[in-house]
């Protein structure tokens, strides 16, 4: 994982660079997995999860090549600590805009993680829309 700004910039470079330079800023992307357990004694409820399995959950987050940069198991991703850089101008502008990660859906949205627009509430006719045309926002 990098230790400095210039080494997070470095990251975010990649991605504006895999990205053909629209997706500026992005200092890797985060998941998690429910890994199964078996129950350990004396651990109450400690284990069990949202659809009623034992688990730990593991997180990683890795860069735009796919390769962790951080890894870790039954932490809550807000107690890592990371020099992340400090917002910088879009290039052509000279509005600072923050460094971030990107996460899916299950993620909280905060200032340094970015996520989709959830789907969740969307009609029938927009779902539809959403699966023909991607990107495109439906108000």
């Amino acid at each position: 994982m990098p230790s400095t700004q210039n080494g997070w910039k470095a990251v975010a470079r990649q991605f504006g660079s895999r990205c053909n330079f629209q997706f500026h800023y992005c200092c890797g992307t985060v998941d998690g997995k429910h890994v199964a357990v078996k129950k350990p004694k004396k651990s109450g409820s400690l284990y069990n999860n949202y659809k009623g399995l034992l688990s730990v959950v593991r997180l990683a987050l890795v860069d735009t090549n796919y390769s962790f940069m951080w890894c870790n198991v039954g932490v809550a991703l807000e107690d890592i600590t990371i020099e992340v850089p400090e917002p910088d101008p879009l290039p052509d502008d000279d509005r600072d805009f923050p460094y971030f990660i990107i996460g899916d859906d299950a993620f909280p949205l905060r200032n340094w993680l970015m996520k989709p627009y959830s789907r969740r509430s969307l009609t029938h006719n927009e779902r539809v829309i959403s699966i023909v045309h991607p990107g495109l926002v439906v108000l």
